[in-house]
């Protein structure tokens, strides 16, 4: 019974650390399948350079998102007395960085595009 109680135990410290990041991951996801679709549809790259580009796409949401959740994060619990302070960057920051990742890497594609 004791094992029982400990992997019950177990299970929810896993769930509740899952839910404590869904919303950012859930974002990042979504912006990754936006991202991903725009450079299908992309004429005349081959898929080689499609790879390298999906590849940038996916590292720039991943930076940009962990910088927004860090920052939104960690910042409130060293500035601010309130135990709400986190959830500004699991629920805002997070999901704005994954945002941002995905539109400079959009601005890049068009300022690349008007190069050629």
């Amino acid at each position: 019974m004791e094992l029982l109680n400990r992997l019950l135990e177990a299970i929810m410290i896993s769930f509740g650390f899952i839910m404590f990041f869904f919303p950012t991951v859930a974002f990042v996801y979504v912006t990754w399948l936006i991202g991903k679709n725009y450079l299908d549809s992309l004429e005349n790259i081959t898929n080689e350079i499609t790879f390298k580009l999906k590849i940038i796409l996916f590292v720039n949401i991943i930076l940009f998102s962990a910088l927004g959740f860090s920052l939104g994060f960690f910042l409130p619990l060293k500035f601010s007395n309130s135990p709400q302070g986190p959830l500004l960057g699991i629920f805002c920051t997070g999901p704005l960085g994954a945002f941002v990742g995905y539109v400079m890497f959009y601005l890049l594609m068009r300022l690349l595009r008007c190069k050629k």
